[in-house]
């Protein structure tokens, strides 16, 4: 029998695993994936203070490897709808060391952060194409089995939902219904590299002094329910992103379904992400409302289509998610609307987790233990998070830098204030 069986590949469940390795190395630990192995996703990863003081705390070694393979410059421009230039700001990492005013610590590939974390528990801690399929709880303590599509099983002291936001371990442990569409939808994908640099004629702004040149980023609020944006990673990756309103994705005749069609209910039923070149087709159908540079350099096969679904403040219990062997950790916990924060909480997840069961065992009251510690944060910043990226996504010119100023204020002072494992739970008042 395992003792900590971790459903789910990604950021949170890897970095739990990692976690256990070094702060419970007794511990007998298993990450199950669904995916066939380690593959190239269209997203980056922005590393906040919060995210790198919890890396921290799992392994210091590993934070540094992570951080490490950041670009080390992006300029980043805003325009307005009309391509005018609004702001710019220099960022830099690493060995540069970060520009003044700057809060992020490193920007990477989702893929990249996968891979360093996968290499990091070494050979056969992560079985793949491990469908969930059910969850069977053993009366009185006597832990959990975790079944698969395959038909194998494992059984397991105790079981983490690591599955995404819309967690199939969730859904069979608590059967609360599932996150909530919040009313958008986003498109992404990586560039192709022999065409990256056709993204200077989208960025073609130009200026002298610090922070001049032609920008690595850009970042177009259009005021009209719809965000677009194109950043360089590290590793040569240069990313897209649409951000748009549910409204302004059906007048544009994306066939996008935020439920599944037909079934009893939304929880069991709702569509997973997914990626390819019918996402791409579905993309093509906003390209008059987009730079013409996204979707010329755009790979295909890497763009993916998902929705915005959020658990509410009012959403989150008290003091516990729930009882038995079972818990949650990253987006199958607290599911938010996308603002370059679901890694680093997720990587705040498994340091507390970690923290909680090395201290307590593999027990239910240890689980109990660090639900109790993380609500409290992740319910203010629930808040925060989607009464921010609401007001974001329509705002344009000078009330987008002013909404964006009082977000990084509140950034500063809350989010990437990371309390150590085991600190008491503390909440702040959100005002945005």
């Amino acid at each position: 029998m395992l003792d900590v069986a971790i459903v789910g590949g990604g950021p949170g469940g890897l970095a739990l695993a990692r976690a256990l390795q070094v702060k419970a190395p007794a511990l007998r630990v298993q990450v199950f994936e669904r995916a066939s192995g380690l593959h190239k996703r269209g997203a980056g990863v922005a590393i906040a203070p919060n995210g790198t003081a919890a890396l921290r705390a799992i392994d210091p070694p590993l934070a540094d490897k992570i951080l490490a393979t950041s670009l080390e410059r992006n300029l980043v421009v805003v325009e307005d709808a009309q391509g005018r230039e609004m702001s710019r700001q220099l960022m830099t990492f690493g060995a540069l060391g970060k520009a003044p005013g700057q809060a992020m610590d490193g920007l990477i590939p989702w893929h990249a952060m996968q891979r360093l974390l996968a290499e990091s528990l070494g050979e056969g801690a992560v079985a793949y194409r491990k469908a969930f399929a059910g969850l069977d709880l053993a009366p009185a303590g006597g832990g959990a089995v975790v079944r698969f599509a395959d038909g194998s099983s494992a059984a397991a002291r105790l079981v983490v939902g690591a599955d995404g936001l819309l967690s199939q371990v969730r859904e069979a442990w608590l059967g609360d219904g599932g996150p909530t569409f919040d009313n958008r939808v986003i498109f992404r994908g990586q560039a192709r590299s022999a065409d990256v640099a056709a993204l200077a004629a989208w960025a073609a702004g130009v200026g002298g002094g610090e922070g001049g040149g032609v920008p690595d980023s850009r970042i177009c609020p259009t005021g009209q329910d719809l965000m677009a944006m194109v950043y360089m990673l590290s590793e040569g990756v240069t990313v897209w992103a649409v951000n748009a309103g549910y409204g302004v994705v059906k007048d544009c005749g994306v066939d996008y379904a935020p439920y599944a069609r037909s079934g009893e209910t939304r929880a069991s039923l709702m569509e997973p992400e997914a990626a390819g070149a019918a996402c791409f087709e579905e993309a093509l159908k906003l390209a008059d409302k987009l730079p013409a540079t996204v979707l010329r350099v755009a790979d295909p096969s890497t763009t993916t289509i998902h929705g915005d679904y959020v658990r509410y403040p009012k959403d989150y219990p008290d003091t516990a998610l729930g009882a038995g062997p079972v818990t949650l950790v990253g987006d199958a916990f607290h599911p938010l609307k996308v603002a370059g924060q679901g890694a680093n909480l997720a990587f705040e997840d498994a340091a507390v987790l970690a923290h909680h069961l090395a201290a307590a065992g593999p027990t239910e009251a240890a689980l109990r233990a660090y639900e109790a510690e993380r609500l409290p944060r992740l319910r203010t910043l629930a808040e925060f998070n989607i009464t921010t990226m609401n007001s974001a996504a329509k705002a344009a010119g000078q009330d987008y830098q002013e909404l964006k100023r009082r977000q990084a204020e509140f950034e500063e002072a809350v989010v990437h204030a990371f309390p150590p494992p085991g600190s008491a739970p503390r909440a702040a008042p959100v005002s945005c």
